[in-house]
């Protein structure tokens, strides 16, 4: 899943909720090169930043054997009473803390990965759990996947689902957004929308083979294949070739931030092909803007789904080419799809992604 959004978004819905505790958010200039301070203006919310590059930060936390991170916050604050590691990873020596385990995808399918890197997440995993008083993770998929390769006490792993903000989607482009859109991104008229990460784990290749079967029967719908390329995306191409579909297959690459939602309520139905994921948060972006979604049926994405997409074994093409020529076919099943798609979103807000987890922070730091 990805780790900026969650962490974006836990933090502007923190910011609605609690004006009491003071925050400080650790990052990495060099990890977050942007403005991180436009992510909240509230008083109770400090920026701590580590100005050292990552290698010279691995050195300076094993000379002194404590984690960058506790350290410079440490500094700043005086004293903490709860830490909070968001991306798998918590090391601390003086403080309590929860840690984030997003997934467990290098165990899973650790041949997606260079050799030795699964062992050494393990590791790190390890040690994080050693650590942590609680942890959260973002779907029961992976509290099942934590159990499954870690011992660690069931009783103090928290399932709480990433909140969304559902009104960035709702918004209608204007004809001249459209157009402008087009332009920028070369983008046909009527489309099917794949928009992530361009890689194996993503499942784009059989995606594209599904789209092959069901090309002529829809002369008029293309398929935006939109995200930046990942590890070895260029087999996609090359079967985008093979299948010469060059003519119906567009490639926009990765899309601005503040042209996502656009390009959502652009597309006729929206595609979700990944093989695993440990939350997956375009079938809800695409939900919250009313685009009706097909999404696969592994990992977490069928409890994040329910019974608001269109499920599909994602090792299966032929399958996924019937699921996009019945919805493509089927105004009333689009309907029902896109009300079933905005009551589900409800279930993911800001709000209550926050509450949890300041929950887990109060039981942390009451405990101690």
């Amino acid at each position: 899943m990805g780790i900026s959004r969650y962490l974006e978004d836990l933090i502007r819905g923190l910011g609605k909720i609690d004006n009491n505790n003071q925050y400080y958010l650790y990052y990495q200039q060099f990890s977050y090169p942007g403005n991180v301070k436009k992510l909240i203006h509230r008083d109770n919310f400090h920026f701590v930043k580590n100005s050292l590059p990552g290698k010279i930060t691995r050195i300076f936390e094993k000379t002194l054997q404590i984690s960058a991170f506790e350290y410079y916050t440490i500094r700043k604050a005086g004293k903490l009473d709860c830490l909070h590691g968001p991306n798998n990873y918590l090391i601390t020596k003086h403080t309590p803390g929860v840690v984030t385990i997003l997934d467990l995808l290098p165990l899973i399918k650790n041949d997606w990965f260079l050799p030795g890197y699964a062992e050494s997440f393990k590791q790190n995993i390890s040690a994080s759990l050693k650590c942590a008083q609680a942890v959260i993770t973002p779907s029961h998929n992976s509290k099942k996947d934590l159990l499954r390769f870690f011992d660690y006490p069931e009783k103090n792993i928290r399932v709480i689902y990433p909140g969304i903000n559902s009104d960035r989607f709702q918004k209608p482009p204007s004809p001249s957004d459209i157009q402008k859109m087009r332009l920028k991104y070369k983008l046909p008229k009527d489309f099917i929308l794949f928009l992530n990460t361009i890689s194996p784990r993503k499942n784009t290749t059989r995606f594209i083979e599904a789209y092959s079967l069901i090309a002529k029967n829809f002369p008029n719908i293309s398929l935006v294949v939109a995200g930046k390329n990942g590890w070895m995306y260029q087999e996609v191409y090359q079967k985008t070739e093979e299948l010469k579909l060059k003519n119906r297959v567009s490639f926009p690459g990765l899309i601005n931030e503040e042209d996502i939602p656009k390009l959502y309520k652009m597309a006729a139905i929206f595609v979700y092909p990944s093989l695993y994921e440990g939350f997956g948060f375009p079938p809800l972006e695409a939900m919250a803007a009313g685009i009706p979604v097909i999404c696969s049926n592994t990992s977490s994405l069928p409890e994040i789904v329910e019974e608001a997409g269109l499920l599909f074994d994602p090792l299966n093409v032929d399958e996924l080419a019937d699921k996009m020529k019945s919805l493509l076919n089927q105004k009333d099943l689009r309907e029902k799809l896109t009300l079933a798609g905005f009551e589900r979103v409800k279930q993911f807000s800001l709000t209550k992604a926050a509450k949890e987890t300041l929950d887990i922070y109060t039981q942390i730091a009451s405990a101690v």
